[in-house]
């Protein structure tokens, strides 16, 4: 849950500060050669190499699966977002189930734990709210890049990190949205 409010946060930070002119006070002075205090403190904290790249176009097509025992795909936005609500609420109830669902997917990098996280939004009808559900891909295969819509398919597993309790889905393959 606390993954989620933070991913939450940071996609509405990004959203709110995308509407800038793009060049800031930072970005004038590190167009210098002179290194600002901004540019050491990024390269001592600096992301490990992310494992996102892929675009919709380099997705499989989505495809029917029979073997699923919770299909948010077939929902109306209503039911998936309470459907979501219901699996933050009771994780238990849902732990060994196979699990589509799909919507754009973003990714979260965690200083705390040194990694990056991924997850598909969803939103309700009105896009007020959304939640986010982390997936971990099967192989070792690139993540897409942020904001692209997929269909995500995999087994719901709960986990412990740092003390709290989160969920997400585990062996998922990825498709086109």
């Amino acid at each position: 849950m606390k993954r989620t409010i933070i991913l939450a946060l940071t996609l509405c930070v990004l959203m709110l500060t995308a509407c800038g002119s793009g060049e800031t006070a930072a970005s004038k002075a590190s167009s210098t050669n002179t290194p600002t205090v901004a540019d050491v403190l990024n390269a001592e904290n600096a992301k490990p190499e992310e494992k996102t790249g892929l675009t919709a176009d380099q997705l499989p097509e989505a495809s029917a699966d029979d073997d699923v025992d919770l299909d948010l795909t077939q929902m109306n936005a209503n039911m998936v977002y309470a459907e979501v609500n219901n699996i933050m609420v009771s994780p238990e109830d849902y732990v060994g189930k196979t699990v589509r669902m799909g919507g754009p997917c973003y990714s979260v990098y965690v200083d705390e734990t040194k990694q990056t996280y991924y997850a598909v939004i969803i939103q309700d009808a009105t896009a007020c709210c959304s939640q986010g559900l982390e997936y971990v891909l099967a192989d070792d295969s690139l993540y897409p890049k942020d904001d692209t819509e997929v269909v995500v398919t995999g087994t719901f597993e709960t986990y412990e990190e740092l003390g709290t309790l989160y969920c997400h889905l585990v062996d998922a393959t990825i498709a086109r949205g």
